[in-house]
């Protein structure tokens, strides 16, 4: 039987819940005709039995486009042998094409080995390619369009794309180069369909939504503004009529939500916490649990009444993007929250027992150590929300890069910082604060950060990561 698409889900990416992404590319094809299949290859990688030789490590080092990571032979000939078993594995549905989802600039790399081995072993399959990873200048979509390796492209929102390429109109929107248009109502797309994915394999019971797209506030590091230029969200009762239908389906109480922030329009917010408390006096499962990214909003907009609401609905995790201990280096960030109001939010939480991680950045352009000072200070003074179990847990991240098409991009001149090195950026108006400088405190950060007991999920990975980049930097700069 031929397959309209086979729709493909790659790393680097959670593999704790299905792909949102291919849920949602399934239930418009569905809605409009065409047969389509979804593989979570990336679930797969982390799930089978590969671990041989710390391959796992080295290859997600590969995944990390920036640091251009050579395999070594006997790590490069297994993950061959992988990319030939996942393209039977696609070809077996005898697809007339296939999409692969590229969910950030770190599966850039995984994207293009699959493209080729694709193209190489079936010449004849159209494939696509689409998603945020995209909007960074790894994938080189243009080049591989231009060569014949890759047949379409899409940028921005990729349900009526893809229904256009599938219905060959791709002279549209969004494909191959042709500016986006983003969707005016997101309450008219389905309902996301997970039948393809054995949710009972996965790490834990919660399934993926979307509630919103793009960001009410333009942080200045962030490129979510270009991706979504409008700020766009569904109603919180269809919002709220989507959570019980995937209870109804699949039995699945718990929601992560993809958005941006899911506290941007306060509205929606009430509307769908007081939908949800409607719908628990007609279906018999308690409260779901549900969460996200959360901005920092003042004590006048997100006020203890909306908070105590929010908790009789259900919320129970929300993710807050920090960024630093110091005001005014997230003044510079155009974060539009004070150390203050970030004061109020956590007392919010502990009171309603939400759990809370951090989000940070270290090393911002405008950083002196002063600032970074008040980074540690915050992280000492909150560690009575740690033993509290209040945070569960903290995201130092990587040190910022600077983003193409971001607001801080556009100020590098006025910060003095060349653009052909993006990554390690120097700024002659903060001179201490080169590559080294940045990770040197993003280590010291950890540092104190597992002292005073926070959990650090990823800081394995992340701290494998720098070693490698300051082994890059030193054969860069000729020190062993």
């Amino acid at each position: 039987m031929v397959t309209d698409i086979v729709l493909i889900s790659i790393p680097l990416q959670r593999i704790d819940t299905p792909p949102l992404a291919l849920a949602n590319l399934k239930a418009v094809c569905t809605k409009h005709g065409f047969s389509s299949q979804c593989i979570d290859l990336n679930f797969e990688l982390y799930n089978s039995q590969t671990e041989i030789d710390g391959f796992l490590n080295e290859l997600e080092l590969y995944f990390q486009v920036k640091l251009e990571h050579q395999l070594s032979p006997e790590h490069e000939r297994i993950w061959n042998e992988i990319l030939d078993s996942w393209i039977t594995k696609i070809l077996s549905h005898n697809p007339i094409h296939v999409g692969i989802s590229v969910f950030s600039y770190n599966s850039v790399v995984c994207a293009r080995d699959i493209i080729f081995a694709l193209n190489k072993r079936s010449p004849k399959t159209k494939i696509i390619v689409g998603g945020n990873g995209l909007y960074d200048t790894y994938m080189k979509e243009d080049e591989l369009l231009r060569d014949g390796i890759i047949d379409f492209y899409v940028k921005g929102e990729g349900e009526e794309a893809l229904v256009n390429i599938l219905k060959g109109k791709v002279d549209q929107a969004g494909i191959n180069g042709k500016e986006p248009q983003q969707i005016d109502d997101l309450n008219d797309l389905p309902f996301s369909d997970f039948t393809d994915f054995c949710l009972e394999k996965y790490n834990r019971s919660q399934l993926l939504i979307t509630g919103s797209r793009g960001c009410v506030r333009k942080c200045s590091f962030c490129d979510v503004g270009v991706i979504w230029k409008k700020y766009r969200y569904r109603s919180g009762k269809n919002i709220a009529d989507e959570m019980v239908y995937q209870y109804k389906q699949h039995g699945i109480r718990s929601f992560d939500f993809t958005d941006s922030l899911i506290n941007g329009s306060l509205k929606v917010l009430v509307d769908l916490c007081e939908s949800l408390v409607e719908s628990y006096k007609t279906i018999d499962v308690g409260r779901f649990g549900w969460g996200g990214q959360f901005i920092v909003r003042s004590r006048k907009s997100m006020n203890e009444e909306k908070f105590q609401l929010c908790a009789d609905a259900g919320l129970k995790f929300v993710s807050i993007g920090v960024e630093s201990g110091s005001d005014r280096v997230k003044s510079h960030m155009k974060k539009e929250f004070t150390n203050e109001d970030l004061d109020f939010t956590l007392e919010q939480c502990e009171i309603h027992n939400f759990d809370v991680n951090l989000l940070f950045i270290i090393g911002y352009p405008t950083e002196t150590e002063e600032d970074f000072q008040d980074t540690l200070k915050m992280l000492k003074k909150y560690k009575k929300y740690v033993d509290s179990g209040t945070i569960k847990q903290i995201n130092l991240g990587n040190t910022l890069s600077i983003l193409p098409n971001t607001p801080l991009y556009d100020q590098l001149e006025a910060l003095e910082i060349k653009n052909d090195d993006l990554e390690n950026w120097h700024s002659k108006l903060n001179p201490d604060l080169d590559t080294l400088k940045r990770i040197e405190r993003r280590l010291y950060a950890q540092e104190v950060a597992e002292e005073l007991g926070y959990n650090l999920p990823q800081k394995d990975e992340q701290k494998r990561f720098f070693e490698a980049k300051i082994k890059k930097l030193k054969l860069l700069k000729g020190v062993s």
